[in-house]
């Protein structure tokens, strides 16, 4: 350790030290001590080549299915954080809920998300995995609606269909990412990757509503703002899809196993 700390220092890092026990206490120090757009977490051991990182992001962003799957799935985890926290506003706002009883709403979402995740499994092959791109856009549209909902009988209806249409249409992007990222970079990596494009995803989305809230925003134009924002960041990546498809057929590159993917 002593050494670690030294090396560390002779490169210009500043250290700092925790004097609590465990990673976890570590990485909770780092984040509130220290401001920034981008976190990249390295072992001291040097397990992991550091100046690997940019070129591993690179890779899967440049890759025409990687991009695809890698934008939707940082999506979708970004907006299932913040939808959290926009149920249990409006919950408190439309029907006067208590954080406990908003809670059970919030958990009903998860019950949708393993609906949805389950029935993808069983019917969506790793080749049919773009025909989920329309849910994206469907899943912020059925955000909007809610707030014409003015039963708590209809409102737990409405997250369980937002749930299921996350959780089907996440399990195939998610298949993809892996198919591509193993393909491109082994599977360890595209993990690496993929948690930390998804924690970008969660950090911003996060902090776009945590802004309108701030901004004493109505929680109707909060929830109408966010479901646009998912729908038309969907509606791009469609477009980006479309765009490469009309370039070349991305079908074949789900078959490959190799280099020759890149």
């Amino acid at each position: 350790m002593l050494r670690a700390l030294q090396v560390a220092r002779a490169a210009g890092a500043l250290v700092r030290s925790e004097t609590l026990q465990g990673k976890g206490n570590v990485v909770r120090r780092m984040f509130a001590d220290i401001e920034a757009d981008i976190y990249v977490l390295v072992d001291g051991d040097d397990t992991y080549d550091a100046g690997a990182v940019d070129a591993m992001l690179n890779l899967l962003w440049r890759d025409r299915l990687g991009q695809i799957s890698l934008a939707t799935t940082t999506l979708f985890w970004g907006a299932a954080a913040t939808l959290q926290y926009i149920v249990i506003d409006w919950t408190r706002h439309a029907f006067g809920f208590s954080l406990p009883q908003a809670s059970y709403l919030v958990g009903v979402v998860g019950v949708g998300i393993a609906i949805g995740a389950a029935a993808a499994a069983r019917l969506i092959t790793l080749q049919r995995a773009l025909l989920v791109l329309p849910l994206g856009v469907a899943m912020g549209v059925v955000v909007m609606l809610t707030i014409a909902v003015h039963s708590v009988e209809l409102a737990a209806f409405c997250m369980i269909i937002v749930g299921a249409i996350g959780g089907f249409f996440v399990v195939p992007m998610n298949a993809l990412l892996q198919h591509r990222g193993h393909v491109l970079m082994g599977a360890g990596h595209s993990i690496a990757v993929q948690n930390f494009n998804e924690n970008i995803g969660i950090f911003l989305m996060v902090g776009i509503y945590a802004l309108m809230a701030h901004q004493a925003l109505p929680v109707n134009t909060a929830i109408v703002l966010f479901g646009a924002l998912v729908s038309t960041s969907m509606l791009l990546v469609i477009w980006r899809y479309r765009h490469s498809r009309s370039k070349i057929d991305l079908s074949h590159l789900i078959a490959i196993e190799g280099p020759a993917a890149r």
